[in-house]
């Protein structure tokens, strides 16, 4: 029994850290969580831009975790905020996590956010992702189980502007040579 929870700790926490979402030269700029005023288009500010990009990854890891809770992937229903590419890579994580028999509920808030890059129609910011409420659940016992000991972890996100949209086109864990969003 507790070979099995010390396995299905590491599957937890794995699939946490794919809940929770490469990386060019220092940030530019910073801000909280906030909803963006207009569509996004190339004509905004980097602020404004990084602010867009920020609801629509938030938006994304919304749809990712309702699947989790669904219990099943579909890679259409994340394409509002995904490239089809991204979508698909998205629901195979997902199958694989199913697979393992893992339940997570709940989806990380995303606590601070950088720009990294951007061009007229891309961007690479750098989010702080708080799993802090996200639970992970034996489906088969019903008991939840125990966090990782940390509970943020930084991600680098690639966007592009799709129809006068900013969706997520991939997806990192932030290497050490670039600011950690998360200090």
């Amino acid at each position: 029994m507790l070979r099995r929870l010390g396995t299905g700790v590491a599957l937890a926490s794995m699939a946490a850290l794919v809940l929770v979402g490469c990386s060019p030269p220092a940030p530019t700029a910073t801000t909280s969580a906030a909803e963006p005023s207009a569509p996004p288009t190339a004509s905004l500010s980097d602020n404004e831009m990084l602010v867009a990009a920020q609801a629509s990854y938030q938006d994304l890891l919304r749809a990712v975790s309702a699947q989790y809770e669904a219990q099943t992937s579909d890679p259409q229903s994340l394409r509002s905020n995904a490239t089809a590419e991204f979508a698909a890579d998205l629901a195979s994580q997902i199958d694989e996590n199913l697979a393992q028999r893992l339940q997570l509920l709940g989806a990380p808030q995303i606590t601070q956010a950088v720009l990294d890059v951007r061009s007229t129609d891309a961007l690479s910011a750098g989010f702080c992702l708080d799993a802090a409420a996200v639970r992970v659940v034996d489906p088969q016992s019903g008991v939840e189980l125990p966090a990782t000991s940390s509970t943020t972890t930084a991600w680098t996100v690639d966007f592009i502007l799709e129809d006068g949209q900013l969706i997520a086109a991939g997806r990192s864990s932030r290497v050490d040579e670039l600011s950690d969003p998360c200090d």
